[in-house]
């Protein structure tokens, strides 16, 4: 399937790009090319807890923590 247009914004998975199942006419710039394959994807788990009380300011909509390790 060929699509044609004078611009494009490109959004899939990183592995789709990196198999590179997807032919870009132009080709992509090496320096794009490279940035892709140096990329990994990450993992990111999301746990949502629901306290009986509020112990913390009620003007907070939401508590972040991410961790590195």
């Amino acid at each position: 399937m060929v699509y044609e247009a004078e611009k494009v914004i490109v959004t899939v998975p990183l592995g789709v790009l990196k198999k590179g199942n997807i032919k870009f006419e132009p080709l992509l710039p090496n320096w794009k090319i490279e940035a892709i394959n140096k990329m990994g994807a990450g993992i990111l788990d999301k746990l949502v807890l629901e306290f009986p009380i509020a112990f913390w300011d009620k003007e907070v909509d939401l508590i972040e923590y991410a961790d590195t390790t």
